[in-house]
């Protein structure tokens, strides 16, 4: 949305800022340490990640959370409350297991992002470098770094993917299924016991199945995060 872009917009010029702010305060024996394509990397790449976390991100997970216990909460008015009570077991599941997901695959994300800020590095070294590259004939040897590093990046962006198949899987089929047939059983069970009228546990079904839409954007949200 339009809001949405001017608040990423805002957020990218304050990381902007951040960053050249922490590089004037280092100054210039304190700039050396750091590879200039990396510099140009954290304050590019990295910058425009950390903005669309904190615009896209956070508010729309705080909406995903709210959202399943408004259902919550109209299906203890106005279907029946036991019902409301046992769908509030499986409900914080999702973000639970996505989280541990997360945290098993931290490693990998972290291992990818080094990578990618090396080959940037790397990259604009040697565009920097090139006259001179050529000069010492090294400019082959440069190329197979790059392209080393080029395919590192590779591996690494494939391990998490595949990580992130798993967290897909888990959250689109399994849980989902799961939680479908929880909410079919659950509804016809109160409906057998007459506990409810054939009309309310259609409802039941049919708000049960309202949940899953916020709990797949927290899978989504978490993917971003």
């Amino acid at each position: 949305t339009a809001g949405q872009g001017k608040s990423r917009a805002r957020e990218e010029q304050s990381w902007h800022r951040r960053v050249l702010d922490t590089l004037f305060r280092l100054g210039t024996a304190g700039q050396a340490q750091w590879l200039t394509g990396r510099v140009v990397s954290t304050a590019t790449d990295a910058a425009e990640r950390a903005a669309n976390y904190r615009a896209t991100f956070l508010g729309g997970m705080i909406a995903a959370l709210t959202a399943p216990v408004l259902v919550l909460v109209v299906i203890a008015v106005g279907v029946d409350p036991l019902s409301a009570a046992l769908l509030c077991i499986p409900v914080p599941l999702a973000p639970v297991i996505i989280g541990g997901f997360q945290s098993a695959f931290r490693s990998v994300s972290k291992r990818y992002r080094e990578a990618s800020r090396r080959l940037a590095g790397q990259f604009l070294e040697s565009i920097q470098g090139l006259g001179t590259l050529r000069l010492l004939g090294a400019s082959q040897s440069a190329e197979r770094r790059l392209a080393e590093a080029a395919e590192a990046v590779r591996r690494r962006v494939m391990a998490l993917l595949a990580g992130y198949q798993i967290v897909i899987l888990v959250g689109d089929a399994v849980f989902s299924l799961g939680f479908t047939l929880v909410a079919l059983t659950l509804a016809v069970t109160r409906v057998s016991d007459g506990a409810i009228t054939g009309g309310q546990g259609l409802a039941l079904f049919l708000l049960s199945l309202l949940l899953l839409d916020p709990l797949e954007r927290i899978g989504a949200f978490f993917y971003v995060g």
